[in-house]
C-alpha cells in the first residue's frame, strides 16, 4: 500500500491456510457443473457460493482473505498506520 501524496509505503504478507474435506469424483463432476465460472476466480472456486461451500473443512488465518481474496482487516489495520 502507497501513500501517492507522501510515498510511505507499508507492506504485509497475511498467511491463511485451508483444510479441505476429503472430495469425491462425482462432488467435484457436481461443483463443475454448478458453477460455469470455476476457471475464473483466482482460488479456482467461489468459496461463497454452490456446492464449493461445503468443501471447506478449517480456515487458519484471514477469512477474508480466503473469502475476497484480500485481508480485508489488516487494510484496515494499515490504512490506520497512515494517518500516523
Amino acid at each position: 500500500m502507497i501513500d501517492t501524496a507522501t510515498g510511505k509505503s507499508i507492506s504485509r504478507v497475511i498467511k491463511t491456510e485451508l483444510f479441505m474435506r476429503e472430495l469425491t469424483e462425482p462432488e467435484i463432476n457436481k461443483y463443475l457443473e454448478q458453477d460455469p465460472n470455476f476457471n475464473i476466480y483466482a482460488l479456482g472456486y467461489d468459496p461463497l457460493s454452490y456446492y464449493s461451500s461445503t468443501f471447506v473443512k478449517k480456515i487458519e488465518g484471514s477469512y477474508n482473505n480466503f473469502t475476497r481474496g484480500i485481508p480485508l482487516e489488516v487494510m484496515v489495520e494499515m490504512l490506520k498506520e497512515f494517518e500516523k
